[in-house]
């Protein structure tokens, strides 16, 4: 149960006590002004790599499918932040790997 669950359940059960209400209202108010800095707006790092994951759509509609290790190179990456772009955009689609045949990545439908 979150502080806000709980505060809210007090203020429910104790509807008779208006201080305690009160007290609870203020709570929930302190919670939600304390959230406000995490509102819904993206983050600069959110911002720069949905930027990015744009860049790499081109690449990938230029080449067709690539590679993990074709993006590091092309835009001097980390594996882990290419794989992180390909995976958590939405943008691309996987091509599971075969044997020794690597994973590739095509712009999903």
């Amino acid at each position: 149960m979150t502080k806000r669950e709980m505060l809210n359940k007090i203020a429910q059960v104790c509807a008779n006590d208006a201080e305690i209400v009160g007290f609870c209202g203020h709570e929930i108010e302190l919670l939600d002004k304390k959230k406000g800095y995490k509102s819904n707006k993206p983050s600069k790092a959110q911002v720069a790599n949905a930027e990015l994951a744009e860049k790499v759509a081109e690449f990938v509609t230029e080449k067709g499918s690539v590679t993990c290790a074709e993006v590091e190179e092309a835009f001097g990456l980390s594996n882990q932040k290419a794989s992180a772009i390909l995976n958590r955009s939405g943008k691309f689609a996987k091509t599971p790997a075969k044997g020794k045949v690597k994973a590739t990545w095509t712009l999903a439908e």
